[in-house]
């Protein structure tokens, strides 16, 4: 075997050891979101929408997929009838399961492959209140297009949970959604002028059609009304608007200052709001109470709140906080809302009524003891679902306001500056990303020497804390961006056994604490999460973090020099191994790692590589 052959052996057998467990390059899903387009046509008066959505949507899972499943909220109300469905332009038999529908694929689509599927639909809006539906004066379209459902695979799968696409029944308590991010371009055409509060951005218009673009979001909605007024405010940038009924002055008011100085503390306290603009439209209530809810850059509010004008700790005031706030939690960072609504309904009411308490409203004391601090005896543990409760008021009580509660106690616990540096570390990283539910937690750890795992189990009931004592462990890699093979070092107090390693969503590799690489050719370029599931056989801890991939260009090749023409007796003399290099090749790491580099076509392997080849060696 020639040295070139050896080298070539080696080089495939260092991958496979670095690699065991990994996947293949795969866009990210920043890289590559779906992307939803839309054209869809509103007879107004006879409440009806016809459209035909078209989604491109790319497998960024570990597993070959047979179907594509989307959520359809209006199913649930009897309100969807589905005219056609097809898959790459082949026409496929859909399945409709309650809420649930699923598309079975002409072939099956392996991770990093793409496919294009179509839905003809047509919708009647029901006469309601609330975020789908329509009254007097206002359609709402809050959860009206056939969504994809989230596909739970990797870093997404927690103990008891099973691999696959969520398959989560629409129900009548709390936000019965969970989805990725994703494009939308969406036109609207309507049959009489109307003015249109929206998610993303109004691209153009023409009379009566609208051309909306939304980047990274998780969902689009709308609230259609001949009544609007319109008042804003531009704050850092964005533009703040306020969609109002006739006589709903008083109200606007309210909502606009308390949605800008949300905005704005927001953005200090944790990561910047990234888009344009933020739309708060009033919507009819119809004996549904008072409501609100949040989408991507629009909040809807039912007139029912009308009355409840003021300061920002007046009800209306305090209901736009909570839904401004719900732009980060819920839309910037996600969470699953169906088995782990806590993370953000919980996260959200914290911080509204902490908002109160930073502006140094003497009234906080009372609102928190009025509407937090005595709720029901708790019956469930705060990381319940929505599909443990009958209805929203026990949901309420356990969700928003124990779970209020425990960020209470947490925050005295850790202190101000602790708290919120470990929520800000936590938002960057789940920025445009769905956040497990241990994820809050671990990174609320990281930032304090108290032992928060009694705290946690008085209100929780995730095996992870039941141990007397946290695992704790810390992680050093470099911070600027990524161009070659990284090394991570863990560091702990008590022996480490095992490493996952998620980039991403996907697994990456499980790895012995002390051989912990990424080697970032086979990462897409761009940003990237990186989370560490760390054991100790017994207890976990997940730590998370950002780094960006880069590609850097080849340095020139030197310039050729001549040599003589070698004479056929020093031909024969020389070793056939060495044909491919000079005489001191063979006792370079350097030179070995060069060619190791050549013979493999992967991209800036270091000489650490050399090391741990030797390293794992000695573990096999």
């Amino acid at each position: 075997m020639t040295m070139l052959v050896r080298r070539v052996v080696l080089a495939a057998l260092l991958l496979t050891l670095l690699g065991q467990g990994m996947m293949g390059p795969r866009p990210s899903l920043a890289a590559s979101p779906p992307l939803y387009s839309v054209e869809a046509s509103v007879e107004y008066g006879a409440g009806l929408v016809t459209a035909r959505e078209t989604v491109a949507f790319t497998n960024l899972s570990s597993q070959t997929l047979e179907s594509l499943v989307f959520n359809v909220t209006p199913a649930y109300y009897g309100a969807f009838e589905l005219r056609r469905a097809a898959v790459n332009a082949l026409e496929v038999e859909q399945m409709l399961d309650g809420s649930i529908l699923e598309l079975p694929l002409p072939h099956p689509l392996p991770p990093g492959a793409s496919v294009v599927a179509s839905l003809d639909f047509k919708i009647v809006v029901p006469r309601q209140g609330g975020r789908f539906g329509r009254g007097p004066q206002v359609m709402a379209l809050g959860n009206w297009l056939p969504l994809l459902a989230v596909y739970r695979d990797g870093r997404l799968l927690s103990e008891g949970q099973e691999r696959g696409w969520v398959r989560g029944q629409y129900v009548d308590v709390g936000d019965a959604f969970f989805s990725q991010t994703a494009d939308f371009l969406v036109t609207l055409r309507s049959d009489q002028p109307l003015s249109v509060a929206h998610t993303g951005d109004l691209v153009k218009q023409e009379d009566t059609v609208w051309a909306f673009e939304a980047r990274g979001v998780r969902d689009f909605a709308l609230a259609l009304s001949p009544d609007f007024s319109v008042v804003s405010q531009e704050v850092e940038g964005v533009d703040v608007a306020v969609f109002y009924l006739p006589g709903h002055e008083a109200i606007a008011s309210t909502y606009l200052r308390a949605a800008v100085e949300t905005l704005a503390w927001m953005k200090q306290k944790l990561i910047p709001y990234p888009y344009r603009h933020l739309h708060l439209a009033e919507i009819n209530a119809i004996n549904s109470g008072t409501v609100g809810q949040e989408y991507p850059s629009l909040i809807l509010a039912s007139d029912g709140m009308a009355a409840t004008y003021g300061g920002l700790d007046s009800s209306g005031g305090i209901l736009a906080i909570h839904e401004t706030a719900h732009q980060w939690y819920y839309g910037i960072i996600g969470n699953d809302q169906l088995y782990e609504p806590w993370v953000d309904e919980a996260l959200v009411t914290w911080l509204s009524y902490h908002l109160l308490r930073a502006k140094g409203l003497g009234s906080f004391a009372g609102i928190w003891q009025d509407r937090v601090a005595n709720p029901r005896p708790p019956s469930l543990p705060v990381n319940s679902s929505i599909y443990d409760y009958p209805s929203d008021g026990p949901y309420f009580s356990v969700v928003y306001r124990r779970g209020a509660l425990f960020l209470e106690e947490l925050y005295q616990s850790m202190g101000e500056e602790p708290f919120f540096a470990a929520l800000k570390e936590y938002s960057a990283s789940f920025s445009g990303r769905v956040a497990n539910p241990y994820a809050l937690l671990d990174a609320m750890q990281a930032h304090t020497s108290t032992n928060l795992n009694h705290l946690i189990r008085r209100y929780f009931s995730y095996p992870r804390y039941q141990a007397d004592e946290p695992l704790r462990v810390s992680a050093r890699y470099p911070l600027q961006d990524w161009s070659e093979a990284v090394r991570i070092t863990l560091e702990s107090d008590v022996p480490l056994q095992e490493v996952q390693v998620f980039v991403d969503d996907s697994l990456y590799s499980r790895a012995l604490p002390a051989h912990v690489f990424l080697e970032t050719a086979q990462l897409e370029e761009g940003p990237h999460l990186l989370t560490l599931r760390v054991s100790d056989g017994q207890r976990e801890v997940d730590l998370t973090g950002t780094f960006s991939v880069v590609r850097r260009p080849p340095p020139p090749p030197p310039a050729a020099l001549p040599t003589p023409a070698p004479t056929l007796e020093a031909a024969l003399e020389t070793p056939d191994e060495e044909i491919v290099g000079n005489p001191t090749e063979a006792d370079d790491p350097a030179a070995q790692a060069s060619v190791v580099r050549t013979a493999a076509g992967i991209a800036l392997v270091t000489i650490s590589i050399a090391a741990l080849a030797a390293s794992l060696v000695r573990h096999i």
